[in-house]
């Protein structure tokens, strides 16, 4: 008995034992949160670009595979050392690491959740290598984490039709603001 035990466990793939190069099931989070702990100039650019006059939200993407207590942060950073005078350049990192150092220091933070995926730790950082915007310079406007952290969750074969201002402005600072805030959010 304890043989046919085993044997379907093997054949079913019951018991997930996560296999280098293997395609596991991920979860997929979009996570955004204040940039009111950034330096003054993105704090005094971020409120004036922002519709609710609150600063700026940085955009990441968080992918958990089954399995894993870690997750991978995968977002873009502006380096003011590379890239053209003044604008910086795309930066972009996909590191493991806990929720909790994920969380740490961020305020005002959204977090909306996508289906599972089906992928592995390599093919996730080869995708964020192959991101259009890496290596060229950042915009304010025009070329931000909001736009890389879009393209990836595109090309993980996510949609994101669902998000538009409307959305983050009722989410984020609509009714039920404080309450919103006062959540705990989890990972």
């Amino acid at each position: 008995m304890k043989y046919f035990v085993f044997a379907l466990i093997l054949l079913t793939g019951y018991c997930m034992i996560p296999v280098k190069g293997q395609s596991r099931r991920a979860s997929v989070k979009l996570f955004m949160h204040d940039l009111s702990n950034a330096g003054l100039p993105t704090r005094i650019v971020g409120g004036a670009f922002s519709l609710t006059g609150h600063g700026g939200k940085h955009w990441a993407v968080v992918v958990q595979f089954e399995g894993d207590d870690l997750v991978y942060l995968c977002e873009l950073h502006r380096d003011p050392n590379t890239g053209r005078k003044g604008s910086g350049g795309i930066v972009w990192s996909c590191e493991r690491m806990t929720k909790e150092e994920v969380m740490r220091g961020k305020t005002g933070i959204y977090i909306h959740e996508f289906r599972n995926i089906h992928t592995t730790p390599e093919e996730l950082y080869r995708i964020c290598s192959e991101i259009r915007f890496n290596g060229t310079d950042y915009h304010l406007i025009l070329n931000n984490c909001q736009h890389w952290s879009k393209e990836l969750i595109h090309k993980l074969g996510l949609s994101i039709t669902w998000f538009n201002m409307k959305t983050l402005m009722e989410k984020t600072t609509g009714p039920g603001f404080l309450i919103t805030h006062l959540k705990t959010y989890s990972l």
